[in-house]
């Protein structure tokens, strides 16, 4: 069996050819693991009920947040409850807090009572 030696007469695999094994084994690995043209569901490996699961967490961690800022704004204007969802202080978050995370529809805001309601079928209990 014949064997390949490098210039100083060493039998053994050189550092560029573990590069390129390497290289060739990553991209198979990128091309069976992550698929291209894939949907998101076959990407993350979840079903479409997860991620409507998930997406339905969203919408109520939503909720729980404007109605804390709700609760904040009340405390520091005298027990009174804003006039529009639009008054409340964004503190840094973006505008779609103030929308569901599923049907994207702009929360319902009762301002006699203060209630925050998401619109979207199925989640009225939230």
């Amino acid at each position: 069996m014949k064997r390949f030696f490098d210039k100083r007469g060493q039998a053994g695999l050189t550092f560029i050819g573990i590069l390129v094994s390497m290289a060739i084994l990553l991209l198979l690995l990128r091309y069976f693991v992550f698929p291209v043209g894939t949907t998101s569901a076959v990407k993350t490996g979840l079903p479409e009920e997860s991620l409507k699961r998930g997406e339905g967490i969203v919408c109520m961690q939503n909720l729980r947040s404007v109605r804390q800022s709700i609760e904040a704004w009340k405390a520091g204007n005298d027990g009174e409850n804003p006039l529009s969802l639009d008054q409340l202080p964004e503190y840094g978050r973006t505008p779609e807090i103030f929308k569901c995370a599923v049907g994207k529809e702009t929360y319902l805001y009762d301002v006699q009572t203060g209630a925050v309601k998401c619109p979207h079928p199925g989640h009225g209990s939230y």
